[in-house]
């Protein structure tokens, strides 16, 4: 048994945060609550999870005052990666005390210097008349995670591995002369300032990754086509994955095929039915339709000058504390060239009938009942209704404030606005947008960005999983009405999984891009494109 008094055990560092998707490590907390270490033959630990603030004096004067003077205070201190309001506690309690959230270097700071640190903020808090919230620190890194198909039949048992190739938000994109480095497609839009051109944002910085270029303002020349940048549909482990998928699930098909027909023919064996039979012609028959896929991306897909779809066509630099909301400033407008099949544009939709199986699709993502359990976690909480055609369309945006101040509670009945996104690496994901931003920092080229201010997406429960991994950077996050939060840029965790997932607004978005001259419209059809 440990407290706060003194330095966590090697145990109690390793523990404490059990049930975080990338369980990180803690250096030091204020809490005097006693940490019990597990014991018996088989000892276990109660996972923790992450929730959103809520209503609490804290988000009174956060944004304004207080966040400055921890930031200041931190950066005279230690190498801190970033500062999260969140509720902390145990899955199965009722009990979730708000902690100031601090994210520091792995291995940067020893737990008598971290013990020093968390008491200094504390004491900052004290200050400001917060009394009920204790500083926790853990070490956690800031990281960037950076023809089609139609979508398909809602009744396509192949519906889960044509996604990836569809029209769909979450296309798995890279720059063409850096295939290795992978992100997300955000969202479409037109311009009526551009009639006839289709538009995808994504982030810049996956596009021009602040390592290993130049952090300048970009905007085509059309008259130069040759320095165009260009933009593919998958990079090259994206585009493996992908088939590798296909492979596998035709190879589980044809031993279960195998298998069906030796129970055939097995002397004295009567169970044979009418039923095992048509199983066999179903299983020959989805056999054939892996191999017919496989082949057409192979054919369509395989040689990366094929999979071109647009080229980057502005991108202003990377910059953080930008404008009144101090909000970062990550994106990137890529113009859709004619090899982007626009017949099959269905506008700016999660295809949510691939992901959670409500058709026929083999292996969902994530089972339907789950999704509709986590978006009506609530007695109170709206009918969340699924599509018919597994559809979820884009259907306004979320206003700053009502992100936060939610009208829409959790399972416990707590004001919170559960969201979810399509990305192109951890796929269909569910998550808890918090009340209160989060303060962040990076370092590009050994060079501190400074802070900058984005908001937390926290995983639902201990077993939901991490809501982004590297990979994501570019999702576009929605609520359960299609309304969308804003788009995805990093998260922070101990590995390429996150305990939190960080967003910019999107009303802060569409204002950026309004300023650099695109009256973006995002209600569109395949009819707006002719």
């Amino acid at each position: 048994m440990t407290s706060s008094s003194s330095t966590p055990s090697t145990v109690e560092r390793r523990c404490y945060y059990v049930g975080l998707p990338s369980q990180p490590q803690l250096v030091a907390r204020t809490s005097t609550t006693p940490w019990i270490e597990p014991w018996g033959p088989h000892p276990t630990v109660p996972p923790k999870v992450l929730r959103p603030v809520g209503p609490h004096p804290l988000d009174k004067i956060w944004e304004d005052t207080l966040a400055a003077a921890i930031v200041k205070y931190l950066s005279a201190q230690v190498d801190w990666t970033s500062v999260d309001p969140a509720r902390i506690g145990y899955e199965d309690s009722d009990v979730f005390p708000v902690i100031l959230w601090v994210g520091v270097r792995p291995g940067s700071v020893s737990p008598e210097k971290g013990l020093e640190v968390v008491h200094g903020c504390k004491d900052i808090l004290a200050e400001h008349g917060i009394h009920d919230v204790d500083v926790e620190m853990r070490e956690s890194a800031v990281v960037l995670q950076g023809r089609l198909f139609p979508p398909a039949d809602l009744f396509d048992s192949l519906a889960r591995f044509k996604e990836p190739f569809s029209t769909t938000l979450g296309l798995s994109i890279a720059r063409a002369d850096t295939p290795h480095y992978e992100g997300t497609g955000g969202f479409y839009f037109i311009d009526s300032q551009r009639p006839g051109q289709l538009f995808l944002t994504t982030v810049r910085h996956l596009v021009f990754h602040p390592d290993t270029t130049e952090n300048e303002r970009y905007e085509a020349q059309s008259d130069d086509s040759e320095k165009l940048i260009d933009v593919i549909l998958f990079g090259d482990a994206a585009l493996k994955r992908a088939m590798d998928d296909i492979k596998g699930d035709k190879k589980n098909s044809e031993m279960e095929l195998k298998s069906l027909k030796k129970m055939r023919e097995t002397p004295g064996r009567n169970a044979w039915t009418e039923k095992a039979a048509r199983k066999v012609a179903d299983l020959a028959e989805m056999i054939k339709e892996h191999a017919e896929l496989y082949s057409k991306v192979a054919r369509e897909w395989g040689p990366p000058a094929r999979r071109t779809i647009g080229h980057v066509v502005c991108s202003p630099p990377l910059a953080f504390s930008v404008g009144a909301g101090k909000f970062t400033e990550d994106w990137a407008v890529i113009q859709l060239d004619g090899s982007f099949d626009r017949h099959n544009v269905v506008g700016n939709a999660i295809d949510l009938g691939a992901s959670t199986g409500a058709g026929l699709a083999v292996n969902p993502a994530m089972p339907l009942a789950t999704l509709i359990n986590f978006l009506q976690p609530h007695a109170t909480s709206p009918r969340f209704k699924f599509p018919l055609d597994g559809l979820l369309r884009l259907s306004g945006t979320i206003s700053a404030t009502e992100m936060r101040n939610p009208t829409s509670v959790d399972e416990n009945g707590d004001p919170c606005i559960t969201v979810l996104k399509q990305g192109a690496m951890s796929g269909l994901t569910i998550g808890r947008l918090n009340t209160m931003q989060s303060v962040i920092r990076h370092h590009f080229k050994g060079v501190d960005s400074g802070p900058t201010r984005e908001f937390a997406v926290y995983p639902c429960s201990s077993t939901s999983g991490a809501f982004s991994e590297a990979g994501d950077s570019g999702s576009l996050v929605i609520d359960g009405r299609g309304r969308a939060a804003g788009m995805l840029t990093g998260g922070a965790g101990t590995t390429d999984t996150t305990d939190c997932s960080y967003i910019v607004p999107m009303g802060n978005l569409l204002e950026r891009l309004a300023s650099n001259g695109y009256d973006a419209r995002l209600d569109f059809s395949a009819a707006d494109l002719h």
